[in-house]
């Protein structure tokens, strides 16, 4: 069970919970009071996107990063926007982990990857539709694991 220490300006209220500190405990006016968390309050929910795909480098040692934002919501640090860049590994990366750690749960899939071309086949139509279909990819695999109601809450995310 997850508890919150407060500090209150009252002495320590005793609960059904055995504490093993309360020989140590100080007797100050502003003592620690431990409240039990439930667990539906220590849940985090996500909202996730992934956009802006950007090429790094050129020919074969070319790659691409994505934009994924996240806001946060709940657990511990209340309410946070995030925006990293990540890899299309760390997505692999990702599943390989939440299909280890939850073996229960049927973990979504991602697609292939889709080279970008070289040479005199390569136009910059075909790189913006490929950016752009690996993006919603992404989009929806993120989406399905952060609805999830075991996925979203892993520690991986």
């Amino acid at each position: 069970m997850l508890v919150l220490t407060r500090l209150s300006g009252f002495s320590r209220s005793k609960t059904a919970v055995d504490y093993e500190d309360d020989e140590t405990e100080s007797t100050t006016a502003a003592t620690a009071t431990r409240v039990p968390i439930s667990s539906a309050a220590a849940k985090v929910s996500y909202k996730v996107l992934v956009c802006n795909a950007e090429k790094h480098g050129t020919g074969v040692s070319a790659y691409l990063t994505y934009e994924v934002r996240t806001k946060m919501m709940g657990g511990a640090f209340g309410e946070r926007d995030l925006s990293v860049r990540r890899r299309y590994a760390d997505f692999v990366w990702l599943r390989s982990t939440l299909a280890c750690n939850y073996l229960h749960a049927l973990i979504p899939v991602l697609s292939d990857k889709e080279k970008l071309l070289s040479g005199r086949s390569h136009t910059a139509k075909h790189e913006a539709r490929v950016m752009d279909a690996r993006c919603r990819q992404l989009q929806s695999f993120m989406g399905q694991v952060c609805t999830h109601p075991s996925l979203s809450q892993s520690k991986d995310l």
